[in-house]
C-alpha cells in the first residue's frame, strides 16, 4: 500500500501534464507518442563582450558589473586597454594606442562626437561614466571619420526607462551617480555626475619621489532621449569635463597649476525605414588646457586648445552605406610665455581649417560563406595655408567556416588631418593640438590585418587571433624637453621631428564566458618604429609608447553575495632617450643625448584586487560594499627618469620617477534602484 502511494504520488501529476498538454493541442487519442524533435530553451549567462567581424568587440555597460571594480568603479576605457593590441603608455598617461598607433590617431567619441582629452591625470579614469552609457564599441580600424588608428565609441541609451531609476557609487577616490527620469511614454533624461575626492584620503600617497601632488576632476553628462514613433530615436547631449592640478617637485625644483577639460554637445536623429536607417548628428567638441610652469624665478604659460564644429550624416540602404562629414577646426598650438627670463614670449598661433569626408562602401555575400565590402572615401582639408584632396579606398573579405570560426582580412588606405604632441618627461597633460598645413602635410597610413575568431566548447570560451602591419606617412614626435621652454626661443618646426614609421605585430586572447570563473587572457606582441631623417637616413627608432611584449588578463569569481576579481598587466618598458652629458654655458642648459630611444624602462607590472560584497538585492534594486586594491603587488612603476646635475664626470645623474599609486586602497559603496 505505501509504495502504491509514493508512485501516485510521484507519477500522476506527470501523467495529467502530459495529458494536459495533448489535450490543448487537440491530440486525446493516446496517452503517450511519438517526438518526432524537441526543442529546449535555456538562459545562457552572456561573455563580457560580443565579438563582431574585423577584430570589432562591444561591451555592455550592464556587462561591466561582472567586471573587477577597481577604486570602485569598472571604468570602460581601463579595460579597453587591456584588449590585445590596445596598451596604455606609462603610469601617469592616460593614452591608448590601438596596433602600435599614436594616442591622437584614434577616435575616441561620445556618441558621434570625438573627444580630444578622454583621459585624467594619473590613467585612473576616463572620463566616460559608464552607468551614463548603453555600450562601447570598439574596433581596431576607425569607421568613418578621418582616423589612422581604431576607435572607442560610447553609445548612448536608447530605451525608454519604464520607471526612474538611480544607481552611485560613493567612495574616497571618486563618487558619481547616474539617473534616469523617464517624461512619458516616449521621453526620458538620464543625468549623471562624477567628483574626485583623492586628496581627502590619499595626501600621503600623491606625495612620492620629492613631488606632491593636489588633484581633482569633475565629470557631468546629460542626456534627452525621445522615441516620437517606433522609427525615430532623438538623442540630445551634453557633456562637461574639468581637470585641476598644482603640483610641486623638489627635484626639478618646479611648481605648476594646471586646468583642462573638454565640451562637447551634440544633437542627433535616427530614422528606421524598411530600407535601412539614416543618422544625422550635429555637434560642437572643445579642449582647452592652461596651465604654467615655475622654474625658481621663472615662470612659463603654456595655454593651448582645439575646437571642432561639425555635421555628420550616415545612411545605410541595404548592403550601400553612405558617409558624409563636415568640420570647422580651430586649434591653438602650444605658445610658451615667459615671465622672469630674458626669452622672447613666442607668438601666438591660431590656426583654421574646414575637413570634409565623403565616403560610399557596399556590402555583398557572393557565396554562402564568403561575404566581402569594398568602400572609397574622399578625405579635403583648407586652410589659408594649403588645401588637400585624397582618396582613400578599403576592402573587407570575411570567411565564415561556422562551427571553426570565420576568417577577416582588412586593407585601405586613410588620411588624417589632425596632430598631437609635446613633451611628457614631466608626466604632465601637456600634450597639444595643431592642424595639418604650415607645419607638416597630412599624415596618412597602409594598412593589412588579418583577423580569426571562433568559439569553443559549445560558446563556454571565445579565441580571437589578429595579425597586422601598417605603414605610416608624414609623422612627428617631439624632440624638446621642458629645459627648452627657458633655454632657447620656442619655434615649434625646431622641435618637431618628421618622418614615417611602420606598426607590425600579433595579438591573442582567449576568452572565459560561463562557470564561476570568468574573464580573458591575451598577449600582444607589437613594434612601432619610427624613422627621421634628421636622426638618421637609414635607422628606425622605436615609437615613444612602443611596448614590445604584453600580458594582459582579468578574471572574476562568484561565491554566494560576493564578487571577486583581479586585473593583471605585465608589459615591457617604454623607450625613451638617454642622455650623455650635461653642462652651462653662458647661463643655458645644454643637453647632450645620445641615439633616439635607444633604452627602455623597467619592465611595468600592476596587480589589482576588487571584491564586493552584495549586501542586499531585492525587486526595490540592490546595493553592497566594494573593497579593491591599486598595485597589490606594491611595484614601484617606474614612467620617466629626471637628470640631476651632479660633481660627475657627466655632470649629471639619473633619478628614478615613480608612479605614485603603490597599495591604492578603496573602499565604496554601490547601489542601484
Amino acid at each position: 500500500m505505501k509504495i502504491r502511494k509514493i508512485i501516485l504520488y510521484r507519477f500522476v501529476p506527470l501523467i495529467l501534464a502530459i495529458s494536459v498538454c495533448q489535450e490543448m493541442s487537440g491530440q486525446t487519442d493516446s496517452l503517450f507518442r511519438e517526438i518526432d524533435s524537441t526543442t529546449v530553451w535555456a538562459k545562457r549567462r552572456e561573455g563580457h563582450m560580443k565579438a563582431k567581424s574585423g577584430g570589432a568587440l562591444s561591451l555592455e555597460m550592464k556587462q561591466m558589473d561582472l567586471l573587477p571594480k577597481i577604486l570602485g568603479t569598472a571604468d570602460p576605457m581601463h579595460y579597453a586597454t587591456l584588449l590585445p593590441g590596445v596598451q596604455t603608455a606609462s603610469e601617469m598617461d592616460g593614452s591608448v594606442h590601438i596596433l602600435g598607433s599614436e594616442n591622437a590617431h584614434n577616435n575616441i567619441a561620445l556618441g558621434n562626437v570625438p573627444i580630444y582629452g578622454a583621459s585624467h591625470l594619473l590613467g585612473l579614469f576616463s572620463v566616460f561614466n559608464s552607468d551614463h552609457f548603453e555600450s562601447m564599441d570598439y574596433n581596431q580600424n576607425a569607421k568613418a571619420v578621418s582616423r589612422l588608428g581604431g576607435e572607442l565609441k560610447m553609445v548612448l541609451q536608447k530605451k525608454i526607462p519604464e520607471k526612474m531609476s538611480l544607481s552611485a557609487s560613493l567612495g574616497p577616490v571618486a563618487t558619481q551617480a547616474t539617473i534616469g527620469l523617464p517624461a512619458g511614454e516616449k521621453c526620458a533624461v538620464f543625468l549623471s555626475g562624477r567628483r574626485s575626492f583623492l586628496n581627502l584620503m590619499y595626501s600621503g600617497i600623491l606625495s612620492a619621489d620629492n613631488m606632491n601632488l593636489e588633484y581633482g576632476f569633475t565629470d557631468l553628462n546629460a542626456t534627452v532621449l525621445c522615441r516620437p514613433t517606433k522609427k525615430d530615436i532623438i538623442q540630445v547631449n551634453g557633456y562637461f569635463g574639468q581637470d585641476d592640478a598644482a603640483i610641486l617637485s623638489e627635484a626639478y625644483t618646479i611648481t605648476s597649476d594646471m586646468g583642462w577639460g573638454n565640451k562637447a554637445a551634440s544633437a542627433d536623429w535616427t530614422r528606421y525605414t524598411v530600407y535601412g536607417k539614416l543618422t544625422q548628428s550635429l555637434y560642437a567638441t572643445t579642449f582647452s588646457f592652461d596651465g604654467n610652469l615655475s622654474f625658481e624665478s621663472m615662470s612659463i604659460a603654456l595655454p593651448s586648445s582645439l575646437e571642432s564644429y561639425g555635421y555628420k550624416v550616415d545612411a545605410t540602404i541595404g548592403g550601400l552605406n553612405l558617409i558624409g562629414d563636415i568640420i570647422y577646426h580651430k586649434a591653438s598650438p602650444q605658445a610658451p610665455s615667459n615671465t622672469g627670463s630674458y626669452i622672447a614670449d613666442s607668438e601666438p598661433e591660431h590656426q583654421k581649417g574646414w575637413e570634409s569626408l565623403l565616403g560610399a562602401s557596399y556590402r555583398i555575400r557572393p557565396l554562402l560563406n564568403l561575404s566581402a565590402e569594398a568602400g572609397l572615401s574622399v578625405p579635403a582639408f583648407f586652410t589659408d595655408y594649403k588645401n588637400y584632396v585624397f582618396l582613400d579606398p578599403a576592402l573587407s573579405i570575411t570567411y565564415h567556416m561556422y562551427e571553426k570560426g570565420k576568417l577577416s582580412l582588412n586593407t585601405g588606405f586613410r588620411h588624417q588631418m589632425l596632430f598631437q604632441t609635446g613633451f611628457s618627461d614631466l608626466g604632465l597633460p601637456v600634450e597639444f593640438w595643431f592642424l595639418a598645413g604650415e607645419h607638416s602635410d597630412p599624415q596618412s597610413s597602409a594598412y593589412i590585418t588579418l583577423d580569426y575568431s571562433r568559439s569553443l566548447g559549445h560558446g563556454a570560451w571565445d579565441l580571437t587571433v589578429n595579425a597586422y602591419f601598417k605603414h605610416l606617412d608624414n609623422q612627428i614626435d617631439y624632440d624638446g624637453t621642458a629645459f627648452d621652454l627657458i633655454s632657447a626661443s620656442y619655434d615649434l618646426d625646431d622641435v618637431l621631428l618628421k618622418g614615417r614609421g611602420n606598426n607590425f605585430g600579433a595579438n591573442i586572447m582567449l576568452t572565459r564566458n560561463v562557470g564561476p570563473v570568468t574573464g580573458w587572457i591575451s598577449y600582444s606582441f607589437g613594434k612601432a618604429l619610427r624613422r627621421f631623417p634628421e636622426l638618421s637616413e637609414t635607422e628606425w627608432y622605436p615609437a615613444n609608447h612602443e611596448r614590445t611584449h604584453e600580458l594582459d588578463a582579468v578574471a572574476t569569481y562568484t561565491r554566494g553575495k560576493w564578487d571577486f576579481g583581479g586585473t593583471l598587466v605585465l608589459a615591457s618598458g617604454n623607450p625613451f632617450t638617454p642622455a650623455e652629458y650635461v653642462y652651462l654655458f653662458a647661463k643655458q642648459i645644454l643637453v647632450n643625448y645620445g641615439e633616439h630611444n635607444s633604452d627602455r624602462l623597467p619592465m611595468y607590472a600592476r596587480l589589482d584586487l576588487s571584491a564586493n560584497w552584495n549586501c542586499f538585492k531585492t525587486r526595490l534594486g540592490e546595493g553592497g560594499i566594494n573593497f579593491s586594491l591599486y598595485n597589490a603587488f606594491g611595484n614601484p612603476n617606474i614612467y620617466a627618469y629626471t637628470i640631476h646635475f651632479s660633481n660627475t664626470k657627466d655632470g649629471f645623474t639619473y633619478q628614478a620617477r615613480k608612479s605614485f599609486m603603490r597599495f591604492l586602497p578603496s573602499i565604496s559603496i554601490y547601489f542601484k534602484i
